[in-house]
């Protein structure tokens, strides 16, 4: 069983990384190197109402008010590397219409924890459209086009700083929109990028950011 992820590295190098869940290791390939990381398997996920079950080689059932079976290949996720100090951390889900629930590991932890992306929250934090991660941060972006920050770098779980500090809404004004994503400069500013497709296929970029205060 195979999983594509997306890597982020502290000098903003992106590429593409395969993650294999026979024996549940992970294969970093990146700039001609490759390094093994360990990983707990996904049945090992701890905190809030979610947890999952091994039903077969490729299946997993999720143990909340749906009790759904998953199958690994809609499995998705996102990892940040430190070189210099080999820290990583890892998100996934389950990619499906309706993302309810996140997981994340940071290495030293035996386990998986999650982020609830509906339970408890208000409307405006609520849903999954995109995310990224910047070292311990976790950005989502909302259904609702706000920006939901989540600070992982805690011994146990995580801190909801968008709950604490207030929302950071960012929105796009275009009706021709296609798509919509969230990125992290280096210096840690959050930008939204639109990409519009017109009916002549020329393609073009609107890139948003938070007014100073």
């Amino acid at each position: 069983m195979v999983a594509w992820c997306t890597i982020q590295t502290k000098l903003g190098f992106t590429s593409r990384i395969v993650i294999t869940f026979q024996g549940f290791n992970f294969w970093q390939t990146q700039m001609c190197r490759e390094k093994r990381i360990n990983l707990p398997p996904l049945v090992s996920i701890k905190g809030g109402r979610y947890s999952l079950t091994r039903v077969g080689n490729k299946k997993f059932k999720e143990n909340d008010l749906s009790s759904r079976i998953r199958d690994a290949g809609n499995l998705r996720g996102i990892l940040w590397v430190d070189e210099n100090k080999e820290e990583y951390v890892v998100v996934w889900f389950f990619l499906i219409r309706s993302i309810k629930y996140l997981a994340f590991w940071k290495n030293g932890n035996s386990h998986y924890s999650v982020i609830s992306t509906y339970i408890g929250l208000r409307t405006e934090l609520q849903g999954v459209f995109d995310m990224v991660l910047h070292g311990y941060n976790l950005y989502v972006l909302t259904t609702g086009k706000y920006i939901r920050l989540v600070d992982l770098s805690g011994r146990e779980g995580f801190n909801d700083v968008s709950a604490d500090k207030g929302l950071i809404p960012m929105w796009s004004s275009s009706e021709k929109e296609n798509t919509l994503n969230i990125t992290v400069t280096r210096s840690g500013e959050v930008l939204l990028v639109q990409t519009i497709l017109d009916e002549t296929s020329y393609r073009t970029f609107q890139i948003y950011k938070k007014d100073p205060v």
